[in-house]
């Protein structure tokens, strides 16, 4: 399955989302303005800041990084759940793990969907 960088695709998306400016989302990142603009523009940045966008968005770096719909369908599912928040670390990671094998299947499912055509 071909993976490509939807790093500013994402960014973009989610600053869109929170109604904010380049600026305001920069500040939310704890990144500076010019390191966003350069990232939404090429989506090449270091380790770092890629880590530090991901603690503060609560994105794996995958999830970030990746086109993978079934990700971002696995992410809204999971937010719907009202008691996940509720959950102790050890049973939220525990979620995480089977919707990560979830994960997994439904990206065969779609290969396999798209090889079909």
């Amino acid at each position: 399955m071909e993976k490509r960088n939807n790093l500013p695709n994402k960014l973009k998306k989610m600053q869109m989302e929170m109604g904010k400016s380049q600026t305001e989302f920069a500040q939310e990142l704890g990144i500076p303005q010019s390191t966003l603009q350069n990232i939404m523009k090429g989506g090449n940045t270091t380790l770092d800041t890629l880590m530090q966008i991901a603690a503060i968005t609560g994105f794996s770096l995958d999830e970030l990084v990746l086109d993978d719909p079934a990700a971002e369908i696995l992410r809204k599912l999971l937010s719907q759940l009202n008691c996940y928040s509720h959950m102790t670390e050890k049973e939220q990671e525990e979620v995480r793990y089977h919707v990560s094998i979830i994960q997994r299947h439904m990206n065969i499912l779609l290969e396999l969907f798209r090889n079909d055509r």
